[in-house]
């Protein structure tokens, strides 16, 4: 199966973000529109947590993301100001980098609703 239509597919499974100001150890904020090297940055200084990537879910379609999941377990978001929906990627950071290599940063589709 083609892995955006899997994504289409299991639309239903994306949890809510939290979203969650962040200061790096310098003091410096998150970068809004960087979420991929926020993420990298935070969990270079907070190795109790995790990168996590993904799509968030939108109306339009999906769009890479990554966020941090703590040492509880919880996802947040330091990039985005708005509460959206996150799906999982299944697959290897690799396979992950691969796509944003490729150009596969968004992809549209009928509207879905969560």
């Amino acid at each position: 199966m083609d892995y955006f239509a899997a994504l289409r597919d299991r639309h239903d499974e994306a949890v809510l973000l939290t979203a969650q100001d962040v200061r790096f150890r310098d003091g410096s904020p998150a970068i809004r529109s960087d979420c991929h090297r926020n993420v990298d940055r935070w969990i270079g200084e907070n190795p109790y947590c995790k990168a996590v990537r993904g799509w968030l879910v939108m109306s339009y379609g999906i769009e890479r993301h990554s966020v941090v999941q703590t040492f509880t377990g919880d996802l947040i978001d330091m990039t985005l100001p708005d509460p959206y929906h996150f799906l999982h990627h299944n697959g290897s950071q690799a396979d992950f980098d691969q796509l944003g290599e490729n150009g596969c940063n968004q992809v549209f589709w009928t509207q879905i609703s969560n």
